[in-house]
Parts: structure tokens; sequence; C-alpha cells
């Protein structure tokens, strides 16, 4: 038992946090996606998570409360690869060398044009 189990915050489900992390890079490799096509991603998970409890409500199976959960474990699993791609800065990688060396002005509206700093490509952007 650790210091953080005696109090409010229990470290058994940042473990499973953790561990689906791991399971998350063991199946997809290293996910490097647009903060849009993350956000696409997060919100997948957040309608099985929604899913789950409308099974839950309306199926009268108290052990669907499980199913719950592991979709909790899943969105906060995918909410730390996101924070993980925006700490190593790859978040939007170039369509041409793989590397980050890109970023988008702007999101919205027509497709961007912009350079790479690691292979000077041209790369478009689109939303």
């Amino acid at each position: 038992m650790t210091e953080l189990d005696d109090g409010p915050i229990k470290i058994g489900p940042l473990l499973d946090v953790l561990h689906e992390r791991k399971s998350q890079d063991l199946k997809w490799g290293r996910q490097e996606y647009s903060l849009y096509k993350w956000s696409a991603i997060l919100g997948e998970e957040y309608g099985e998570f929604c899913k789950a409890i409308f099974e839950m409500e309306h199926g009268e199976d108290p052990t669907m409360l499980a199913d719950v959960r592991e979709e909790l474990i899943q969105i906060a699993a995918v909410a730390v690869a996101i924070v993980e791609t925006i700490d190593r800065g790859d978040h939007d990688p170039c369509e041409t060398c793989g590397g980050a060396g890109w970023t988008m002005e702007c999101y919205g509206g027509a497709p961007q044009e912009v350079e790479c700093k690691d292979c000077d490509g041209r790369n478009r952007y689109d939303d």
C-alpha cells in the first residue's frame, strides 16, 4: 500500500490507466495524430462510455458497472496519450517525412499549406 492509497486519491485506478496506455502502445505503436484526429478518438471512447451507461441503466445487469469503469479507464488513457503527444511536440506529424517539424497556425477553414522544418517539404492539412 502506498501513501496515496491512504488518502482520497487511490493508486489502483491510476495504475489501470498506465496499464491501458501500455496496452495501447503495444497494440497501435507510437501514435502521432493531429489534435483534430485525437479529438475524434477521444470522442469515440466517450461515446462507448455513454453507451455502456445507457445499457447499464436499461439492462438491469449490475455487472455492467465494470464495463462503465473500463470505458472510463480507456478515456483517461487516451487523454494521457494526447498529453504525451503535446509534450513531445509532434501533434501534427509531417506527411512527407513523419517528423514533428511543422505546426498549424489555424485548424479551421480551407486546407492550409505549411512547411516542415525537418524536411523542408510542403504539406497540406485537410480538416
